[in-house]
């Protein structure tokens, strides 16, 4: 999954499940009813480029995972949808 950000989770609330995780450390986790997401599932390897360009940032990074299938990533923005409604049901 891509991630652009400067903010880190290192911590998450006692009780809490580790959904996903990287060197740079928590990327996803759930707590209860509250899920919590620090990747941008939303973007793909076209976008990022996109991205970097506007922000005039060099491109150093390795987005050949981002350009492949993307059906897991919206597949995970689908997830949320359902959540949201059945939440609200």
């Amino acid at each position: 999954m891509f991630e652009y950000h400067h903010d880190l989770v290192t911590a998450i609330p006692g009780g809490a499940t580790i959904l996903a995780k990287n060197n740079l450390g928590i990327q996803a986790f759930c707590y209860n009813n509250f899920y919590a997401i620090q990747f941008h599932p939303e973007i793909n390897a076209k976008t990022a480029s996109m991205m970097f360009d506007r922000d005039e940032k060099p491109l150093n990074l390795d987005l050949s995972g981002l350009d492949g299938d993307y059906d897991v990533p919206q597949l995970i923005i689908n997830n949320f949808v359902n959540l949201d409604r059945n939440i609200l049901i």
